[in-house]
């Protein structure tokens, strides 16, 4: 039988192809990026992580899955780089509807965020390249650091472990990752705009 983190490689690979193709997430590579773009893209991030971080850290079954749950809280990185970036509290784009409710659903949404980390290393040098946005807002972006692929690696060791005791649950955490990947796209496809950026803009200087 195939690891559970082979099998969601192999399964979530087009949802995967799909959000790269993401606007924002395309223009985060582009030299021309605005300090209030990426600020938008922030909070998008915001808006899917925030209603799961809070669901891990209030559910003991959730956190007692991974022992080292506390050490890959996203929020706070964000947090500090939108607040670095001038726009403090205000919220251009509400809290997503996701819902963690069992533990399979833990694993397929972890499976998408933690996964995230490594890709964002591609995205973090492109930004550092450029220069446009201060090393101050790249927190979340930089994530791990040198960390990334160890952290990775303690990853998917848990997750085929949880797999290999529940074979039968292999369906619902491939579903709730192929969620993850979709939600994510539409928080970004519904909130990368002009009205929402000129938000932004207004919230980084305001008159």
């Amino acid at each position: 039988m195939m690891l559970l983190s082979e099998v969601l490689k192999e399964r979530t690979a087009k949802s995967h192809r799909e959000i790269e193709k993401c606007e924002g997430l395309r223009n985060l590579l582009s030299p021309d990026l605005t300090l209030a773009e990426y600020l938008l893209i922030l909070q998008c991030w915001k808006s899917f992580l925030g209603p799961i971080e809070r669901a891990m850290n209030s559910m003991e079954e959730m956190a007692g899955l991974m022992d080292d749950l506390a050490t890959r809280k996203k929020i706070p990185w964000l947090d500090a780089d939108i607040q670095n970036g001038g726009l403090g509290a205000k919220r251009v784009v509400p809290d997503s509807k996701m819902a963690l409710s069992t533990p399979a659903v833990f694993w397929g949404y972890l499976y998408v965020i933690e996964g995230s980390t490594l890709g964002a290393r591609v995205i973090t040098k492109k930004l550092v390249q450029h220069g446009t946005i201060p090393k101050t807002c790249l927190n979340f972006y930089f994530g791990y650091r040198e960390q990334a692929y160890p952290k990775w690696a303690i990853f998917k060791q848990a997750l085929d472990a949880w797999g290999e005791q529940h074979p039968d649950k292999y369906e619902e955490v491939v579903e709730a990752a192929m969620d993850a990947f979709d939600s994510l796209r539409k928080v970004i496809d519904s909130n990368y705009s002009k009205e929402n950026l000129e938000q932004v803009i207004a919230g980084v200087n305001p008159s």
